[in-house]
């Protein structure tokens, strides 16, 4: 249910549509469209008022009203609200919660709910969008062969980097590494254990998620798609998987790894992970983004190594769509066509009002005191990148957009698996039992058989049903 104190940004702080502001007599649209966002995105009142006037003096007859709906509750709040107010016209698709049976986006769209985009992607506003992401993006959002949502262009692809550190290892040392940790071992077999150095800062967080040193793509409702194309796993009857947990239990055991600093999950304290890398006490770090490592100053000693090779799967979620019920089709394309392409408008979503909130100096968006502005979230909810201006603490070769184009088509391969989704009607309690098992067992490398303790939450698994998983992942994804 929405909250009664929900604010709905409209087109400025005490001003209506038509009305001036800052000396300005630029008049605002009355045709305004509605779009959803989680409550996570902000954008000040006075920031919205000259995004819309932007809008206006560029000759469009359309102003936007963000409605942000609580993120915990996002897909009940957004049924409530359409089914009080009339359907939106711009729709965040929101993220699928961890263990879920539900990919909330594909539910939607077999549901009728997001209109095809095919139609518009081939007019000129859509042939400009299209030119901001690399094919193989779009083909991540389609379903039945269609696309009914925009990529969210802040989503890298499956990847993971680790960071040496230069004390006890050169890039020389590692041209034959693989990937996989296992070729670690000598190396880590030569440093003195102590009780402020960590060999290993890795966390598989949930014990599922060794898919990147498996050659897989992120778990699929608890299970593995292997990049050789043969189909789906069970993780716990996937050998690669299984000698990955080994390896990384023996680590544990040996004592080269420091769990009070995590990579990621619940309870991390940011400041204490930052100073203890800061400070080189460790051998390598797994990052899922590098890019963590040189935009906080770590990394004066150290160098990335990717593991490769980097796959793109099916990414329904997190992605923007405009409703079959919206009675502003056109104009909301419009509206999503221009803040994909158009960089002042961009910068105005993600950054804030121009000459408060942040400046832009040589094509490079600051805070007013010369900082870096903090805009990931923003830039995440709205699925903006290409078009918004880059910062500081980035490395740009030509332009954000066609460096994550170059990006895409140099590094990044198409998974097997594709442009294809899972419909897991029918399979919902097996799903469930399964990230239950998940849940319970998550931190099953710190036991002492790990064998034993594999093969007991295998055969788990398979008492609540993962062998009819796995064949129906199978034989919908066409996999004999």
């Amino acid at each position: 249910m929405i909250m009664a104190t929900i604010l709905f940004l409209l087109t400025g702080c005490t001003h209506g549509p038509g009305s001036s502001q800052g000396g300005s007599d630029v008049k605002i649209s009355e045709n305004v469209l509605t779009w959803a966002v989680p409550d996570i995105y902000h954008i000040s009142q006075d920031a919205l008022t000259q995004f819309n006037k932007t809008l206006s003096k560029k000759g469009y007859d359309f102003a936007v009203k963000f409605v942000p709906l609580n993120f915990a509750n996002y897909q009940d709040e957004l049924d409530v609200y359409e089914q009080e107010n009339g359907a939106f016209d711009v729709v965040f698709s929101g993220t699928n919660s961890y263990g879920s049976p539900i990919d909330y986006t594909y539910s939607r769209i077999k549901k009728g709910y997001f209109t095809s985009l095919e139609d518009y992607l081939s007019t000129s506003d859509g042939k400009k969008l299209y030119e901001m992401f690399d094919p193989k993006q779009w083909e991540s959002v389609k379903m039945d062969d269609r696309i009914y949502t925009i990529p969210n262009a802040d989503v890298e692809a499956d990847n993971m980097q680790l960071v040496f550190n230069k004390k006890y290892i050169n890039e020389k040392e590692l041209e034959e590494f693989s990937g996989d940790i296992a070729e670690l071992r000598p190396f880590l077999e030569k440093i003195p254990i102590s009780e402020d150095f960590s060999h290993l800062l890795m966390s598989i967080g949930f014990i599922e998620y060794g898919y990147p040193y498996v050659d897989c793509d992120f778990p699929y409702y608890g299970l593995l798609l292997s990049h050789d194309g043969k189909g789906a796993h069970n993780p716990f009857d996937y050998a690669p998987y299984r000698d990955f947990l080994t390896c990384y239990h023996d680590y544990y055991q040996k004592g080269y790894m420091n769990y009070e600093v995590p990579v990621w999950g619940g309870g991390i304290d940011y400041e204490e992970q930052e100073k203890f890398l800061n400070n080189g006490n460790f051998f390598m770090y797994a990052a899922g983004d590098a890019e963590y490592i040189t935009s906080k100053g770590v990394g004066t000693e150290t160098f990335t190594y990717q593991i490769e090779p980097i796959y793109i799967h099916s990414l329904l979620t997190a992605t923007t769509g405009i409703p079959t019920k919206s009675e502003h089709k056109d104009e909301a394309f419009q509206l999503l066509s221009l803040v994909h392409t158009d960089n002042e408008l961009a910068n105005i979503l993600v950054y804030g009002e121009e000459g408060v909130d942040f400046k832009l100096e040589d094509g490079v968006a600051k805070t007013m005191d010369g900082s870096v502005p903090g805009s990931t979230q923003n830039q995440y909810w709205l699925g903006l990148y290409g078009s918004v201006s880059p910062t500081a603490n980035e490395t740009i070769v030509v332009d954000r957009a066609t460096d994550r184009k170059n990006y895409f088509k140099d590094k990044v391969k198409s998974s097997p698996y594709l442009g294809k989704n899972f419909d897991p009607t029918g399979y919902e309690d097996i799903i469930t039992d399964i990230y239950k098992i998940y849940k319970d067992n998550y931190d099953i490398w710190t036991r002492d058989d790990i064998e034993a303790e594999m093969d007991r939450v295998n055969q788990e698994l398979k008492a609540v049903g993962i062998d009819k998983l796995v064949d129906a992942m199978n034989e919908q994804f066409g996999v004999k």
